[in-house]
């Protein structure tokens, strides 16, 4: 059994010249490397997870901004709308006061009543053309499904 290979025999002289590394290195200099590798590795996670995070910050941060220069600009663009509605209506009362004599109030009052009746046929017809167009969207649904009444 000796002399087939498997067991090496008794004789045989292992010494210490053997390098299992194949370049000089053993055992506890090999895993002192590997710890260094790891611990390079984790520094470079770490560095690359606080880049991320700082990429986030600032992503977050600039969509902050854009949102409050936005939301501003929107502020901005109404006060110019409402200014411009609140002097065109001054001036329609005015026209008609001088109208009516110099009557300020009977013009306040036939402007503003103006407005509020405009603005509340013209909500009427929307929303009565919304509801026209989706009754008849689901008719026309119905009957392409064979569904009629």
């Amino acid at each position: 059994m000796v002399g087939d290979g498997k067991i090496p025999p008794a004789s045989a002289d292992f010494g210490t010249s053997r390098k299992p590394f194949g370049d000089g290195s053993s055992v506890g200099t090999a895993f002192a490397e590997s710890a260094r590798n790891v611990a390079v590795a984790w520094a470079a996670a770490q560095t690359y997870l606080s880049a991320q995070a700082d990429r986030l910050k600032l992503l977050v941060r600039t969509g902050v901004i854009f949102a409050i220069v936005g939301l501003l600009t929107l502020l901005f663009v109404a006060a110019i709308f409402v200014t411009a509605a609140v002097l065109l209506m001054l001036g329609a009362a005015d026209a008609i006061a001088r109208l009516l004599g110099g009557q300020q109030w009977a013009g306040d009052l036939i402007t503003g009543a103006v407005v509020v009746l405009a603005t509340v046929i013209g909500g009427y017809v929307v929303v009565a053309r919304m509801t026209r167009a989706s009754r008849l969207r689901t008719m026309a649904s119905y009957q392409s499904a064979g569904i009629s009444n």
